[in-house]
């Protein structure tokens, strides 16, 4: 998709490769986050965008909405551009909101049918409450942050829409920067525990952004090729240059990857391999990775904070109506993980101290089956529906 928005631009495709080599982008690649799919969903929406039929700017609206399917917080990306459009072209609005609206309307229909609320979310908070705290929530140090390895990793990527003398979505890519500069400053804020290795998982939600920046950065390569034309081959000499560069230090960081997903497999093996077929998994949102039905052998992932794991548990169930005979608890922990202060870890350590709680209140009625502390920390503990005898 990138490369026809290039060519629409006439942006020479030797730039697409940053893409590829972007560390965020080529990290996400490897798993299964869904902000690759959202990036993909803005990407084909800004080369509808980008043209002068009103039929291609429905699409470019349908394209907006399944960005937002992917994941609800594209929402703030699209209200981005939504009120470039309200500023700049009315006309191309409504087009836009005809391809829109209708994936909206079955997005809200869905929320509706499976989590009680338009706008609530798989996570038990509304789309409003995270809206209001991703605008009031995000901390200015963090946002100096992305702005400033935004302007580093690629050398001024932050800055090249206007930098640009001629380019027609200034308005929308400073909306579009706002929006997510706000979202990843407030739900994975800055701290000094960062290294080289740590840093695409610190940007992870500001991927879309990353991506879309992509664009007018090749644009702005491409000005300062026409511009210094006699020197053009060197300016070519040293982008292959960072290139390679890019490419050797994206295959030491695949071996680190490629170490951390040994140490996740050996964990799920340890798990399936003392944990009977149907089980039940009661663990923290962390360790619901390891149990995608369709996937993997059937197990069956039951979240300890049911708030989280059932949307917000809207029918007040409680975790002793789920338990059967082939109920485990997992007690899981990552060291690795110590020293991060996102909101979302703050969230899996509620999870692991209502697990220990779990534990120490069901003691009587839960027998160890396994223990270790390599890779990580695990123990899984056998629910009996009986109290043991002293």
């Amino acid at each position: 998709m990138l490369l026809l928005i290039f060519k629409k631009l006439k942006i020479n495709q030797i730039f697409a490769l940053l893409y590829l080599f972007y560390p965020v982008i080529f990290w996400q690649s490897r798993t299964l986050y869904a902000g690759i799919l959202v990036l993909t969903g803005f990407l084909a929406a800004f080369y509808f965008y980008l043209s002068n039929k009103e039929k291609h700017w429905v699409l470019s609206g349908v394209f907006l909405g399944l960005a937002m399917l992917a994941r609800y917080d594209a929402a703030l990306g699209i209200g981005a551009i939504l009120l470039a459009l309200l500023i700049k072209n009315r006309k191309k609005l409504l087009f836009v909101l005809a391809g829109f609206l209708p994936v909206l309307f079955a997005i809200v229909l869905f929320n509706t049918f499976a989590y009680g609320s338009p706008v609530g979310t798989g996570y038990g908070h509304s789309g409003t409450g995270l809206l209001y705290s991703t605008i009031f929530g995000a901390d200015v140090v963090s946002i100096i942050f992305y702005i400033t390895m935004l302007l580093l990793l690629y050398p001024l990527m932050f800055a090249s829409p206007y930098l640009l003398r001629k380019f027609n979505f200034k308005l929308e890519f400073a909306l579009f920067s706002i929006a997510y500069l706000f979202f990843a400053a407030r739900y994975n804020p800055f701290h000094f525990n960062i290294s080289l290795f740590t840093l695409p998982l610190r940007m992870r939600y500001g991927l879309p952004l990353a991506g879309m920046l992509i664009i007018p950065y090749g644009l702005f390569l491409q000005k300062i090729l026409e511009k210094y034309k006699s020197k053009e081959k060197l300016l070519l000499a040293g982008y292959w240059l960072f290139i390679v560069l890019l490419f050797a230090g994206i295959m030491f960081a695949s071996h680190i990857h490629a170490k951390f997903l040994n140490e996740r497999r050996a964990v799920f093996e340890q798990i399936y391999a003392n944990t009977p077929e149907n089980a039940l998994i009661i663990g923290s949102s962390d360790d619901c990775m390891y149990f995608l039905n369709g996937m993997f052998p059937k197990r069956r992932y039951l979240n300890i904070d049911l708030e989280q794991g059932l949307a917000g548990n809207p029918q007040n169930l409680s975790i002793e109506q789920f338990i059967d005979d082939k109920t485990y608890v997992l007690e899981l922990r990552y060291g690795n993980r110590s020293g991060r202060e996102s909101a979302r870890q703050h969230v899996i350590e509620k999870e692991r101290e209502k697990i220990k709680e779990f534990i120490e209140k069901n003691k009587d009625r839960l027998q160890l089956v396994f223990e270790t502390d390599k890779p990580h920390y695990l123990r899984i503990y056998k629910f009996s529906l009986e109290m043991k005898n002293d």
